[in-house]
C-alpha cells in the first residue's frame, strides 16, 4: 500500500448535484477514498489514483475514474456510463450500465440487469506513473469478460443481467488545460498495460478539456488531415497479418507505425517490402495516413546451378550416412555381448532369490525363537502366581492364628479386669462391641445413669466411697493429637482391627492429600504409642463435618472415654474455625452411637435426606 499524502477531505466526496461536471486533477486524490452519491444528468473525471470508490443513487452520469489500488463498489444506479481499472469491480440493484473496465480479476454483478461489460478505452495524463501507484501492472490479463453473477438463479430480477463486447469503437484521448497558463495541455497517454489490447484499425478521438472540466469543441481529431503529412520511402521491419498492424524503418532512421485501414486493397505486406506512404504524428507517434505504393522482396537468387546443387545434395548425405555407421559400430564395440549380459542378468536374479530365502528362514528362525520366549514367561508368570497365591495362604493362616490368639488374651484381660462383688455393672456395655448391618463395630454408650456416675468416679446409693471407673487402661495415659504420614502404618493397624478400614478413603495417598489440604483435619489418639482412636474433622469455608468417630474395642470403657475426649478436640477446633453448625450422619439404627451424640447435645434434622451414587 502506498502512503496516503495530505489532501483536501472536500474534494474525496461528490454528493447531490444535477447537469453538472467535475473535474478531480493529480494530487487532489492522492490514494484516498472517494465517494458519490445522488447524482443526475453529471459527468465526473477522476485524472489522480483511488484507494476504493463507493458510488450510489446515480441517474444518467458519466463517470471516468483513474486507477483504483483497491475495489469500485456500484449500487442503486441507473443508465451510466463507467469508465475505471481497478483490483475489483461490485455492482448491485443497477440497471443499464455500460462498464468500460481494466481488471485483473473477475467483475461481480449482484441483483442487477442489462450490464453490458467492454475494455477500458481512455487515455488520461500521466496513465503510466497512476497505473504504478494503484498497483495495476502491465502483465496483468484483463477480466472484464469473466463475470460472476450472484443472482443467476434468481428468476425474479429480467433478463439478461449482463453482456460483454470485444469490440472497441474508439480510444478516447483526453487532454487538460493547465490551470496555470491556460493555454499549454497536459496531453492524454494510453498507458502499457492496456496498449496490447488495441487493434491498430481502432479510431482515436481527442478531447480538449477546461480547468473546469468542460468539452472544448476546437481541436481536430486524429482522423481528420493533419497539417504536418508528409511523404517517406521505407522497408517493412515486421507485418502481422492477425493483429492487422507493423511497423517500417523510413528515412532518418523514422519509425512509422502502419495501419490496415491505410493500406490499399489487393496489397500484401511483408517483412523486407518497400513502401511508400504518407505519415503523420499521432498520440502513438508515427503512423500512416495512406500507403501509396507497396514491392515485395526481390526472391533469393541461387547461388550455383542445378548440377552443383545435386552434387552437394549427394555429399552431404554421403556424409550423415557415414556419421550414422560410425556412431552405430561405436555402440557396438562399447556394449557388451549377448550371452554375457544374459549370464550377468540371471546370475542376479539367483543372487536376489537366495537372499530372498535367507531372510524368510531367518524370520522363522526369529518367530520360533520369540514364541520360545513367550512361553516361557507365561510359564515363570503362572509359578510366580502360584507362590504368591501360596504365600498369600499362608499369611491369612497367620492372620487367623494371631485372632484367636488376641481373643484368649482379651477373654483373659476380661477375667482379670472384672468387678469385685458387691459392685454394680451397667447391662449392654461389654465392651461395646455390638455390630451395625455392613458389619462394622460401634462404639458403646452409657445409656443408664448409674454407669455414668461409674464413668465420672462418683458414689453410687447406698456406698461411701467412690467406685473406680472399669478400664483395661486404669492407669495409661491418652494423648490426643494430629494424624502426620509417619502414623499412616499405626493408623492401618488400628482401623483394620476396629473394623473401619476403608481402602479408597483411608490409604496413604488420600490421608495425605488431606492433611496437606488441612493438616488439623485428623485428630488421633493414642496411648502408650499406640492408636487407639480417630475422629476426622472435615473443614470448608461454608460446611464441617464429622467422620470416622472410631475407638479401639479393647479401650472403650477408658475413663474419660476416648470418644469424648476426641469429639471434644473436634469442637472447639470446628467453633474456633467460626463453625457454629457442624454436621454428622448416623445409621437409623445405630441407636446407641446417636444416643452418645445426642448426650454431647447433638440433633438430628428430618427434613434432610442423605444420598449418595456410586460413580
Amino acid at each position: 500500500f502506498f502512503e496516503h499524502m495530505p489532501c483536501n477531505p472536500a474534494d474525496l466526496k461528490v454528493s447531490r448535484l444535477e447537469g453538472q461536471s467535475i473535474i478531480r486533477r493529480l494530487g487532489s486524490v492522492e490514494g484516498n477514498q472517494f465517494t458519490v452519491d445522488n447524482l443526475k444528468k453529471c459527468t465526473v473525471l477522476v485524472f489522480d489514483y483511488c484507494d476504493s470508490v463507493v458510488i450510489d443513487d446515480c441517474t444518467d452520469c458519466t463517470f471516468v475514474l483513474g486507477p483504483t489500488s483497491g475495489s469500485v463498489f456500484i449500487r442503486d444506479c441507473e443508465n451510466c456510463t463507467l469508465t475505471v481499472a481497478a483490483q475489483q469491480l461490485r455492482t448491485r440493484d443497477c440497471k443499464k450500465l455500460l462498464v468500460k473496465l481494466f481488471c485483473p480479476t473477475e467483475p461481480i454483478v449482484e441483483a442487477s440487469t442489462e450490464v453490458e461489460f467492454a475494455q477500458w478505452n481512455v487515455a488520461i495524463p500521466n496513465g503510466n506513473v497512476l497505473f504504478e501507484k494503484a498497483g495495476l501492472k502491465a502483465s496483468s490479463k484483463n477480466l472484464y469478460f469473466k463475470v460472476h453473477d450472484f443472482s443467476k438463479s434468481n428468476t425474479s430480477i429480467p433478463q439478461p443481467h449482463w453482456t460483454t463486447t470485444a469490440e472497441v469503437p474508439e480510444i478516447v484521448v483526453y487532454n487538460l488545460v493547465s490551470e496555470e497558463t491556460g493555454g499549454e495541455t497536459e496531453p492524454g497517454l494510453i498507458p502499457d498495460a492496456i496498449k496490447s489490447a488495441y487493434d491498430a484499425d481502432v479510431p482515436v478521438r481527442d478531447v480538449k478539456l477546461d480547468h473546469k472540466g468542460n468539452e472544448i469543441k476546437d481541436m481536430p481529431t486524429a482522423q481528420e488531415p493533419c497539417p504536418e503529412t508528409k511523404k517517406v520511402v521505407g522497408k517493412v521491419k515486421w507485418y502481422s497479418l492477425a493483429n492487422g498492424c507493423g511497423s517500417a524503418i523510413c528515412d532518418d532512421n523514422l519509425v512509422v507505425f502502419i495501419r490496415r485501414k491505410t493500406l490499399p486493397k489487393g496489397i500484401k505486406v511483408v517483412a523486407g517490402s518497400e513502401v511508400e506512404m504518407m505519415v503523420s504524428q499521432g498520440p502513438r507517434g508515427w503512423q500512416s495516413v495512406e500507403v501509396l505504393t507497396c514491392t515485395p522482396p526481390p526472391p533469393k537468387e541461387a547461388t550455383n546451378g542445378g548440377e552443383a546443387k545435386e552434387d552437394s545434395t549427394k555429399v552431404r548425405e554421403e556424409k550423415a550416412s557415414k556419421k550414422e555407421k560410425a556412431k552405430k559400430d561405436a555402440k557396438k564395440e562399447q556394449e557388451p555381448p549377448k550371452k554375457a549380459v544374459k549370464e550377468e542378468v540371471d546370475s542376479a536374479k539367483a543372487n536376489k532369490k537366495k537372499a530372498k530365502k535367507e531372510k524368510r528362514e531367518q524370520k522363522k528362525i526369529q518367530e520360533e525363537e520369540a514364541k520360545k520366549e513367550q512361553k516361557e514367561e507365561a510359564e515363570s508368570t503362572k509359578e510366580k502366581t502360584k507362590e504368591e497365591e501360596k504365600e498369600k495362604k499362608k499369611e491369612k493362616k497367620e492372620k487367623k492364628k494371631e485372632k484367636k490368639e488376641q481373643k484368649k488374651a482379651e477373654k483373659v484381660v476380661e477375667e482379670k479386669d472384672a468387678p469385685p462383688p458387691g459392685v454394680a455393672t451397667v447391662p449392654g456395655d461389654e465392651g461395646g462391641k455390638k455390630k451395625g448391618k455392613k458389619g462394622k463395630k460401634k462404639q458403646g454408650t452409657h445409656d443408664d445413669p448409674m454407669q455414668q456416675q461409674l464413668a465420672a468416679g462418683q458414689c453410687l446409693p447406698g456406698t461411701t466411697k467412690a467406685q473406680e471407673p472399669v478400664s483395661t487402661l486404669q492407669r495409661g495415659r491418652v494423648e490426643i493429637m494430629h494424624y502426620t504420614d509417619d502414623h499412616h502404618v499405626r493408623m492401618k493397624t488400628f482401623l483394620t482391627e476396629a473394623g473401619m478400614y476403608v481402602k479408597s478413603l483411608d490409604n496413604r495417598q488420600m490421608l495425605r492429600k488431606q492433611i496437606e489440604f488441612d493438616p488439623t483435619s485428623i485428630i488421633i489418639a493414642v496411648t502408650d504409642d499406640i492408636i487407639i482412636g480417630t475422629v476426622y474433622c472435615l473443614y470448608n469455608p461454608w460446611q464441617a463435618f464429622i467422620y470416622h468417630l472410631c475407638v479401639h474395642p479393647q479401650h472403650r470403657n477408658h475413663q474419660p472415654t476416648v470418644a469424648n475426649l476426641l469429639m471434644d478436640k473436634a469442637e472447639k477446633q470446628l467453633k474456633a474455625r467460626g463453625i457454629q453448625c457442624p454436621t454428622l450422619f448416623v445409621e437409623r439404627d445405630n441407636t446407641p452411637v446417636s444416643s452418645f451424640y445426642e448426650r454431647r447435645g447433638w440433633f438430628t434434622t428430618e427434613h434432610c435426606l442423605c444420598m449418595g451414587k456410586d460413580l
